[in-house]
């Protein structure tokens, strides 16, 4: 059984046999309760109707009884002892009673219980009862009427008994009896179709005072053969009931069989078995009917398309699929292999693109090396220069230094002369010469520092430049970024879109699935590399605004030292004057003296400046040093990144 078509095929067997087995047993089950259930009421109906056919005889005694105790000659009759006038008044009329009303016995009390009068049998009076009429003894001594079943000495009967008052006393009772024997039998066997049998218990064993079972039922054997727990006769057809008989105390009297005819109730549980007999053929035949229906219209689909898939999984995605009109599962079986032959179709195309894809990425990866190559060297050449241009720099920082500081000297000299000439104008005539001495020497060493910052000057705006070009070649790098950024992401796309047909594909689909997912993780890389280059470029590109931030300060510095080495010439120059001045005018040798002071004071301020900015050159050249080398490190880093991704 290695097809669905016979595992079904059997379990649908097995399931019928297993349905047709329960709906029998069902069946089955079902009409043995009913017919239990309405045998069980039959035979309590029967036995309720054979008890309130008794009561009804005891309360029919009953009422000829208190009719009687109620006449009041009656009485009167019985309170004076008058015997003969009771008789007269009722014994000719018992001859229609009895054949009326079935009595057996009509008699008069006096208490306790002692026979006053036998209606039946007159010529009998005078004897005592009290020994076993409990009925007459209770009537007589209680005053109240009782009514139930007594044995006499005549044998079981059903008695009414009722007291006789005259003049509110208790005079005696009056009682009447019914007969209980084979004709009560008979009229209730031929009233209610159930026939009976009633039996007593004797000294001499029981005695059957009535019976209407069927024949070969002996009733004593039937009580013992219940009494052993047998519920049907011999031939099973009918069902054997006892019931006790009570008297009027509440004691066993008597002992009733009732035997109900279980015919009818043997054709209901036959009936039953026919219909979950047929019931179950029915159910049989409907299975093999659905067998052959699910052979033709499921299992024969069922295998075509099986076919088809084995066709599509050994490559064949061209094929026509059969069955795709169908509006049950078996077409939506095919409409789905008809998607994943669509599918499998469009997996070959999205290979074939990927495979150009590749192609096209290598060609791209190859540019990228090559562009990367080329900022390699482009950035090498500009650190160099930068480097270079920084060494530079910081030469003319020194030489700045040196002559500021020779500046210094000179100027301290001047004025050491200046005082000299103030405390002493006879000597103003050499002092003059010296001083025009040593003014053109100053003047000479500020067209040197002039030289000198202007070259730092234009090194500085070199450098600066340099540097906004390596921001440039960042900012070129980042959109080289952006652009291997935007390929990861179309791939990743790309993958999605695979991944979103390998499913679709199912099964099929599987192994592109693992493809699609690993381009998807080389794009989340690529675009993780890209995300941490774009933050390297971030890094140098912050770096180098630095730098070119440092450059614009080193320049605004030199072109401060400019304009103060432009101020020192210009009071040089004005000191020859004054010098050429005081030669040709030694009298204003104090005035020109004073001024001479003055400018030189200027001049010493001029060279301190000079000498601090040459000092914030060198410091700034020294930056520029640091920030070239981390910005070597940061492109470094940045191309190996790339490189890596």
């Amino acid at each position: 059984m290695k097809t669905i078509r016979a595992k079904l095929t059997v379990l649908f067997v097995v399931l019928a046999l297993l349905g047709a087995g329960a709906a029998f047993s069902i069946s089955e089950l079902l009409t043995s309760r009913l017919t239990d259930m309405a045998l069980a009421r039959e035979v309590t109906s029967a036995e309720r109707t054979l008890l309130s056919r008794i009561q009804a005889d005891s309360r029919q005694a009953l009422l000829m009884a208190a009719v009687v105790a109620g006449q009041k000659g009656v009485q009167e009759k019985l309170a004076a002892g008058d015997r003969e006038g009771l008789a007269a008044e009722f014994v000719p009329a018992f001859g229609a009673l009895k054949k009326s009303y079935d009595i057996r016995q009509f008699q008069f009390h006096l208490p306790p219980a002692e026979s006053f009068l036998r209606v039946h049998k007159p010529e009998k009076f005078g004897d005592d009862l009290s020994s076993f009429r409990h009925t007459v003894v209770a009537t007589n001594t209680r005053g109240e009427p009782i009514s139930g079943l007594e044995k006499g000495v005549a044998g079981l009967g059903n008695r009414g008994i009722a007291p006789i008052i005259h003049d509110g006393s208790h005079v005696g009772s009056v009682e009447f009896g019914l007969s209980f024997h084979e004709k009560f039998v008979e009229q209730f066997t031929a009233e209610t179709g159930v026939p009976l049998a009633v039996l007593i218990d004797t000294p001499d064993g029981m005695k059957v005072i009535g019976s209407q079972l069927p024949d070969g039922m002996d009733p004593e054997a039937v009580l013992a053969d219940i009494a052993a727990g047998s519920v049907t006769d011999a031939s099973g057809r009918y069902h054997l009931d006892a019931l006790t008989l009570t008297d009027f105390s509440g004691e066993n009297a008597a002992s009733g069989i009732l035997a109900i005819d279980q015919a009818p109730y043997t054709a209901i549980r036959n009936f039953g078995r026919i219909l979950g007999t047929g019931a179950a053929i029915a159910l049989l035949a409907i299975v093999a009917a659905g067998i052959l229906y699910a052979n033709r219209n499921v299992f024969a689909p069922l295998q075509v398309v099986t076919n088809q898939i084995s066709e599509l999984a050994e490559g064949n995605a061209n094929q026509e699929v059969q069955g795709m009109t169908r509006s049950d599962e078996v077409g939506n079986i095919a409409r789905a292999l008809d998607v994943c032959c669509a599918n499998r179709r469009a997996q070959v195309e999205l290979e074939e693109a990927k495979s150009r894809e590749d192609e096209n990425q290598n060609h791209r990866q190859n540019r990228i090396e090559t562009l990367i190559a080329d900022f390699r060297t482009r950035s090498a050449e500009m650190l160099s220069a930068v480097t270079q241009v920084n060494g530079e720099l910081q030469d003319t920082a020194s030489v700045l230094e040196s002559a500021a500081s020779s500046s210094a000297s000179q100027a301290e000299g001047a004025t050491h002369a200046s005082e000299e000439a103030a405390s002493n104008v006879e000597s103003v005539a050499a002092a003059t010469e010296e001083l025009e001495s040593s003014t053109k020497e100053i003047a000479q060493q500020v067209e040197r520092t002039t030289g000198v910052i202007g070259q730092a000057t234009t090194g500085v705006e070199d450098t600066n430049q340099t540097i906004s070009g390596l921001a440039t070649a960042a900012g070129k790098i980042g959109e080289v970024v952006t652009l291997i950024q935007a390929i990861a992401e179309q791939t990743n796309l790309l993958a999605l879109n695979a991944t979103i047909e390998a499913a679709r594909a199912g099964e099929a689909g599987r192994g592109f699935a693992v493809v699609a997912a690993e381009v998807k993780e080389l794009a989340t890389q690529t675009s993780n590399a890209t995300e941490e280059i774009s933050s390297q470029i971030g890094g140098i590109q912050t770096s180098t605004e630095a730098a070119v931030n440092a450059m614009k300060g080193i320049s605004a510095t030199m072109n401060d030292v400019n304009d103060y080495t432009t101020a020192i010439a210009s009071a040089v120059t004005e000191q020859t004057a004054v010098t050429s001045e005081i030669s040709r005018n030694i009298q204003g040798a104090a005035q020109q003296t004073k001024s001479m002071v003055g400018n030189i004071s200027q001049l010493d301020h001029a060279v301190t400046e000079t000498n601090t900015s040459s000092e914030t050159v060198k410091v700034k050249a020294g930056e520029a040093v640091h920030i070239t080398e981390e910005m070597r490190a940061e492109i470094e880093r940045f191309l190996e990144a790339v490189a890596a991704a």
